[in-house]
């Protein structure tokens, strides 16, 4: 059943209910989680970070990769989350948030399997107001919402400075197939190293100096997708992660990256802490 997103209202849903999935099913079939600046460092540590940009507006977005084919998600197996960060973008379903700087509303998803009204946690009391499970959900929401406010200055800096890179990551699996994936960006180290001082001091002052430093090491959990993908029936021999020269590369369409697929859920923007945890009215 396709998702159906409606907003969250006190009085309609005073008995609604969320079944916890710590399995975090529905991103089984995603192969791209969108990621928030704010939890880029922890996301480094579990899963490669990447750079998309969506062509009907230009604008870029932080995704994290959960695998190297649509509709797998290597992180997803045996009914279990196979890493020690969940992104998010992930853990905030069956929620989202939409609104703007006014005015940030939490929506569900009513067709949801996790939500209903015999069993799981409730998101009102008996007096109507939030639980301490719902607090917890507009805590994650406003976190979103913050970062992706905070995403419009980090990508006008790393422009600015000239540190993306088209990349390529070229998959090799056991049985012999060979992949490219392309239409995504890095970030490159060499051009970065070379800045002034000055600038690295403003990289630093607006947070964004580890945020690129979160994405430059997660090139490293690569490896992660390997030895995930060796429990499934199409394991990865090798990965390499290089600069996209362009031509050869372009020429694998069905492999690119689904820029939908890893666009943040949250479409608040220039939003706040105080408003994105505004009270479902």
């Amino acid at each position: 059943m396709n998702p159906s997103f409606v907003p969250l209202d006190k009085n309609k849903h005073k008995n609604l209910k969320v079944t916890l999935d710590m399995s975090f099913s529905s991103s089984k079939t995603a192969h791209l989680a969108a990621i928030s600046l704010k939890e880029a460092p922890f996301a480094a540590s579990a899963m490669p970070l990447i750079i998309i940009k969506t062509p009907q507006h230009g604008t870029y977005h932080l995704a994290g990769m959960m695998g190297v084919e649509p509709n797998t998600n290597l992180y997803h197996q045996d009914g279990k989350w196979q890493g020690h960060h969940v992104p998010w973008n992930v853990q905030r379903y069956p929620f989202d948030i939409r609104g703007d700087k006014e005015k940030v509303v939490i929506f569900f998803d009513e067709n949801s399997d996790m939500v209903g009204d015999k069993e799981g946690e409730a998101l009102f009391d008996g007096e109507g107001n939030a639980t301490p499970y719902l607090e917890r959900v507009r805590t994650l929401m406003s976190q979103i919402a913050d970062s992706e406010v905070n995403s419009a200055t980090f990508f006008k800096q790393i422009q600015e400075y000239d540190l993306l890179d088209p990349i390529s990551v070229r998959v090799s699996f056991a049985d012999g197939e060979n992949k490219n994936l392309v239409g995504m960006y890095g970030i490159s180290e060499q051009r970065l190293m070379a800045l002034p001082d000055e600038s690295i001091v403003a990289l630093m002052r607006s947070g964004s100096l580890g945020m690129l430093y979160a994405m430059l090491t997660s090139v490293g959990q690569l490896n992660t997708l390997v030895r995930l993908s060796q429990t499934t029936a199409k394991p990865i021999a090798n990965i390499q992660f290089g600069v996209d020269e362009g031509a050869e590369d372009a020429a694998q369409p069905e492999a690119k990256v689904d820029e939908a697929e890893a666009k943040p859920a949250a479409k608040a923007k220039k939003t706040t802490k105080k408003a994105a945890a505004k009270k479902a009215d």
